[in-house]
């Protein structure tokens, strides 16, 4: 069975009155949008500024100018009859969170160049290891392959698979009376709930380094403010 590409995919949608998802897209650089355009475009912003215009046989390219640490903004590309809204982010958006870590080195550079600050005291922890940590109130887990499967303590009154904009390959697996964190899912990670306590586990393959999933931790973390 073919698969029809993103590009043509926006097309059909917006020909059969479907309203499109924004997509997000990182400002400071040259980017690519994920539309076909055949002709001329506009890429207009919501008090009518135009950012960017030209003409395109394919998928526009052209260069965003940077917004400043931790803003995003809503603009519209328009081209041939077709409205595309995207969302335009800073190239530091978790600029003003803080957080303390327990990271991998390489893990902790990529959360500190997109903007989050390193706190000596917070109620949210980064880590790489499960700890008993009585002072955090949010843990995000990121483990490697190699961690897992990962027994969970039974303290743990709820249980949540989500599967993001990417998905993962995470699972639970259920045995007597013990939960177990395996590779044998599709969730992109994983919540675990007790009272305002809350413990995120991440997926091996979950790459903080890509624009979607720095916004998915952006959007957990100010859930905590």
């Amino acid at each position: 069975m073919k698969t029809i590409p993103a590009c043509l995919m926006l097309l059909l949608l917006a020909a059969a009155g479907h309203a499109a998802e924004p997509l997000d897209l990182t400002t400071g650089r040259e980017v690519t949008v994920p539309v076909e355009v055949h002709g001329s475009y506009q890429l207009v912003a919501a008090n009518g500024r135009v950012l960017a215009a030209g003409t395109a046989d394919g998928c526009p390219a052209f260069y965003l100018a940077a917004l400043k640490p931790g803003a995003s903004e809503q603009v519209d590309l328009i081209a041939d009859n077709i409205k595309q809204p995207l969302l335009l982010h800073s190239p530091r958006p978790l600029a003003g969170l803080k957080a303390r870590f327990d990271l991998r080195p390489a893990l902790r550079r990529t959360l500190l160049d997109a903007g989050l600050s390193a706190a000596g005291e917070c109620p949210i922890l980064f880590t790489d290891t499960l700890s008993g940590d009585g002072n955090a109130r949010l843990q995000l887990l990121f483990p490697t392959r190699s961690d897992l499967p990962l027994a969970l303590p039974e303290n743990w009154r709820e249980i949540r698979m989500v599967r993001a904009k990417i998905p993962g390959t995470l699972g639970v697996l259920y045995r007597e009376k013990q939960e177990t964190i395996d590779r044998t899912g599709r969730a992109s990670y994983i919540e675990l709930r007790d009272g305002r306590r809350r413990l995120i586990v991440f997926s091996p393959e979950f790459d903080p380094a890509r624009l979607e999933n720095i916004i998915l931790i952006q959007t957990i973390l100010k859930e905590m403010k």
